[in-house]
């Protein structure tokens, strides 16, 4: 079957929106792909690999890593990738079902080993510089789940291309549900895949799609979008002005 085709592709700007017809469903909301492991004897500390055009760690505040077996990618049935990702039927709907609405530029990326449903997991993720916001409770950063990390020669399968370091996106987040790292920060995840991430080419487009996203959210949401997924305006407040609201 050919991948279906998102039906709201923001004009002049690359997103790359995908969608794959055995990937809807429920949400998943972070984009963690598992890497199906097996363990073989023995222990070794947890690893990390980090890249940041900045000197502050990632995941300062994160919690430990859990200690995990030495690993092997591609155990039984090799590589599989996790994520279920919701298509919208427009901006309108994307922007009523999103916790925030920024602009911003990756300035670091970690990837990391954790234990996930008792499986050593390679997940990836990028902290994002906001320059500006539509909607959302104000950060200067965010921090995101991303995709294609390797780590100790493991790489995470998934079917989104990774982030670029020092790149900047339009970004359309949910925050993920992790019951595994109850102390952590906010992690957040493209709940719409591709079609939440928009690849920054055309700065004037960009500026017509956030404006479109606050048009959207001056109006009530669309009624084809599902009510349990609409994001209140108490919860994910609109910012006054396109300008700089961190």
């Amino acid at each position: 079957m050919a991948p279906r085709i998102s039906s709201w592709t923001p004009p002049s700007i690359h997103t790359g929106a995908h969608r794959y017809p055995w990937m809807r469903g429920g949400t998943l909301l972070l984009l963690l792909a598992l890497c199906a492991c097996s363990a073989t004897a023995g222990s070794s500390a947890p690893t990390a690999s980090r890249e940041s055009s900045t000197s502050i760690d990632l995941l300062p505040t994160l919690g430990p890593t859990p200690s995990v077996r030495a690993a092997k990618c591609g155990g039984r049935g090799g590589p599989r990738s996790m994520g279920q990702w919701r298509t919208y039927s427009s901006i309108e709907a994307q922007a009523w079902a999103a916790e925030h609405i920024v602009l911003g530029r990756v300035e670091a990326r970690e990837t990391r080993w954790e234990i996930l449903g008792g499986t050593p997991t390679v997940a990836s993720y990028v902290r994002i510089r906001v320059e500006d916001r539509v909607r959302g409770v104000r950060s200067e950063t965010l921090l995101v789940g991303d995709s294609n990390g390797t780590i100790d020669g493991c790489t995470q399968p998934t079917n989104l291309q990774p982030f670029q370091l020092d790149g900047r996106y339009i970004l359309f987040l949910r925050r993920s549900i992790r019951p595994e790292f109850p102390n952590e920060p906010p992690v957040y995840g493209l709940d719409g895949g591709e079609a939440s991430r928009i690849a920054i080419t055309d700065p004037g487009a960009a500026a017509t799609t956030l404006a479109a996203a606050r048009l959207a959210l001056a109006k009530s949401p669309p009624p084809d979008l599902d009510p349990s997924i609409v994001v209140p305006l108490d919860r994910a407040p609109v910012m006054p002005t396109a300008t700089s609201n961190r």
